[in-house]
């Protein structure tokens, strides 16, 4: 139960809040990750803290590129594990989320936009149904989909085995 995708954007603003009058953004420089402990992140559903995944146990792996933060993570055989899997593969849900503490960040007055251009620290990545940052990712890994076509496949020999069988009984 393989999932990937790209958790956090870099260098695009997103809208944040509104206070009735002005809309403010939210925008995640593409070096707020430098030097940033990564080795004890979790996945989560939501934000709701019931771990999927974590980067300690190697479950969950991150990737940082230019233009975002990727990941790929093991979904812990369990029925919440399997419920997601299954919500990520028929497209339920499709986007991620983040939680994290600002060390850096300025803001730009004309355009109304937060930049974050420090994480302190990332807790954790979050699959979600309504996301901050539209930009981002999850499906199911093309090594699971692999899998599973593997898998079909199989099963689908199997059946002609056994139809073979039963016609051979039969004469």
């Amino acid at each position: 139960m393989q999932i990937e995708g790209k958790a956090i954007v870099f260098n695009e603003a997103t809208p944040l809040f509104n206070d009735g009058e002005t809309q403010y953004y939210e925008m995640i420089d593409s070096h707020a990750l430098d030097g940033v402990d990564l080795s004890n992140v979790y996945l989560y559903y939501n934000h709701a803290e019931q771990a999927l995944a974590r980067t300690k146990n190697n479950t969950l792996t991150l990737d940082v590129r230019p233009d975002g933060l990727y990941f790929k993570a093991n979904l812990i055989d369990t029925s919440y594990g399997k419920d997601l899997y299954k919500m990520v593969k028929n497209g339920l849900v499709d986007k991620c989320s983040f939680a994290f503490t600002i060390r850096d960040e300025d803001f730009n007055a004309e355009t109304n936009t937060f930049i974050v251009n420090k994480i302190d620290k990332l807790f954790e990545i979050s699959i979600v149904d309504l996301p901050a940052y539209d930009d981002t990712t999850v499906s199911v890994s093309a090594r699971a989909k692999v899998t599973e076509l593997g898998k079909d496949r199989q099963a689908k020999i199997d059946i002609e085995k056994r139809k073979a069988l039963i016609l051979k009984t039969l004469y």
